[in-house]
């Protein structure tokens, strides 16, 4: 990935000797420092400071029976939620939301979802941050990405009830409409040449792959409309 938060650095939870691996109190604070782990083995530190915030200001990440899109629980908060202000604090937030996620049966049981989203969502946010000459925007959207992929793949078996159809013709409209945006874009921008435009046709590429079902295309369509709508 080509853009870097260096004017905005995420702000991290302090690391600290005492943290330890437990099982998540369900609305209760905590008094010591913890460590959340995931099935693909990452890792985030917690201060408790920081667990009692989300506790007292997010309590419905400590509850295992539905979920709720990361960009409306942080715009929900009240109280003291000092270390989650400013843009680079929004990033903390979504990494913190995508580790207390992960500890949900529901959300481990859809991780391999929840994967191929995340590499959808950051070809699709690649493409629009190069066509777009890049920006700390980019940056923040590749950041917060995991959270925004564990929400929508939380819901993935809702996704398999409905009937299902040829999505044929309707991704290839999408990657028409793409590929034609991308085109265009190009052809306006003095720094989309040589190896951007050839980062960008495999970014493509590798879009076109990623959509194998309805499921796919409809998170893509939302991802995109909701996050790069810049006319």
């Amino acid at each position: 990935m080509m853009y870097s938060l260096s004017s905005c650095e995420i702000k991290p939870a302090k690391k600290s000797s005492s943290a330890k691996q437990d099982t998540l109190p369900a609305n209760q604070h905590i008094d010591h420092d913890t460590l959340l782990t995931t099935i693909n083995r990452d890792t985030l530190r917690l201060t408790k400071e920081v667990y009692n915030t989300v506790a007292d200001c997010f309590p419905s990440l400590l509850s295992p029976s539905y979920a709720t899109h990361p960009d409306v629980l942080y715009l929900s908060r009240s109280g003291n939620t000092d270390v989650f202000e400013s843009e680079a604090g929004r990033d903390y937030f979504c990494e913190v939301y995508y580790f207390f996620m992960m500890q949900q049966p529901k959300a481990i049981a859809q991780n391999a979802v929840s994967l191929q989203l995340q590499q959808l969502f950051s070809a699709i946010n690649d493409v629009e941050g190069r066509l777009h000459c890049g920006g700390t925007y980019f940056g923040h959207r590749h950041e917060r990405l995991p959270a925004y992929a564990v929400y929508a793949a939380y819901y993935y078996p809702e996704y398999q009830t409905e009937k299902t159809y040829d999505i044929t013709p309707q991704k290839r409209h999408y990657m028409a409409m793409l590929r034609q945006m991308a085109t265009d874009e190009m052809s306006i921008e003095d720094d989309c040449a040589g190896d951007q435009q050839r980062v960008i046709q495999e970014q493509l590429t590798n879009i076109d792959k990623l959509i194998t079902g309805k499921f796919y295309l409809q998170q893509c369509l939302t991802f995109q409309h909701q996050g790069y709508d810049f006319e």
